[in-house]
């Protein structure tokens, strides 16, 4: 049976998202700033107590499933800004943009995500084995604050960070993959546990944000941008993501299973995915064509609609069948 509180989750974080580019108040921004960190724990949830083994197979599936349906996008995408050109809009797409967002680097933006996601895949069988392993929740609450410190204290002296490679690859694998192993394993945690946990990180945050409004003494304009340490996820933001995940699961299972109307379950089935097309809103509008794109956006949106609800159907009917 589906999970409808990871789907709220989802919904909740894909509403962040959108949040963070309507340039909201620099408080608003600040405290909104979980969204992505929130998407990474609830694929964790979505992996409690189940086995995946690494292998080539299971690599090339998570590769085709995650990376070739970007890349159409991406392809088709490129293709309708190309042929805008011949009645006279241009959009200023580069090469560089090009090729960078099937790198799923910098890009036009946004598919990041998706490299981040596809990070999580890669690493998903170790940090399974690795929830496997430690059997008792104390200590890996122990052992996890202590592997995070080492990291927040590495990427606090920027080891690496002028390497792409390191920065853009490994911090992002590492960072998001803290996430992702405290989403396995939360449905496995008691009350007293969870206590614990976020007592923890509430310290190490307090810890952070002093060391960084004294680094950064008479520049706090800087400090209070938690977004600043997103990219690669260090410091504040991840520890701002790893409590406010907790608090935000804590919070949705409170009542045991929620009951979301269609809008919101549609939007938590399919967050990716509109997340992806929010991007084409953001891209254009940034160049000037918001009208342009209030009516690509619409019969995308619309077609958008249409297949995930025959997918969708489709697969209720297999259900009942069965």
């Amino acid at each position: 049976m589906r999970d409808h509180n990871i789907d709220l989750l989802r919904f909740v974080g894909l509403s962040l998202i959108i949040l963070a580019h309507v340039t909201p108040p620099l408080l608003v921004l600040n405290l909104r700033c979980f969204d992505v960190p929130l998407m990474v724990f609830v694929s964790g949830l979505t992996c409690y107590q189940k086995d995946i083994r690494f292998s080539w197979g299971y690599l090339s599936h998570r590769f085709a499933r995650l990376v070739f349906p970007v890349w159409i996008f991406l392809t088709v995408y490129f293709l309708m800004i190309y042929a805008a050109k011949f009645v006279g809009l241009d959009f200023g797409l580069t090469f560089k943009q090009v090729y960078e967002s099937y790198l799923l680097m910098d890009g036009i933006g946004f598919v990041w995500i998706i490299r981040v996601l596809l990070l999580i895949a890669m690493v998903t069988p170790g940090l399974i084995k690795i929830n496997q392993i430690i059997k008792s929740n104390i200590i890996f609450i122990w052992l996890y604050s202590i592997a995070l410190i080492l990291y927040l204290l590495i990427a606090y002296y920027k080891v690496g960070m002028d390497v792409v490679l390191v920065r853009d690859w490994v911090y992002y694998a590492i960072g998001y993959g803290f996430v992702f192993l405290l989403g396995i394993r939360m449905k496995g945690l008691k009350c007293v546990d969870v206590m614990l946990f976020i007592a923890i990180i509430v310290a190490l945050f307090i810890a952070m944000g002093v060391v960084g409004m004294y680094s950064l003494l008479g520049n706090d304009s800087v400090f209070f941008h938690v977004n600043d340490w997103k990219y690669p996820p260090t410091n504040i933001f991840l520890l701002y993501g790893l409590i406010m995940a907790v608090l935000g699961y804590t919070i949705v299972n409170i009542k045991r299973r929620a009951r979301l109307n269609t809008i919101v379950n549609f939007i938590g089935c399919n967050s990716i995915w509109l997340s992806m097309a929010y991007s084409l809103h953001i891209y254009h509008c940034s160049h000037g064509y918001g009208m342009v794109d209030e009516i690509c956006g619409s019969l995308y949106g619309c077609s958008r609609y249409l297949l995930s609800s025959v997918c969708v159907g489709g697969n209720y009917r297999k259900k009942r069948k069965v």
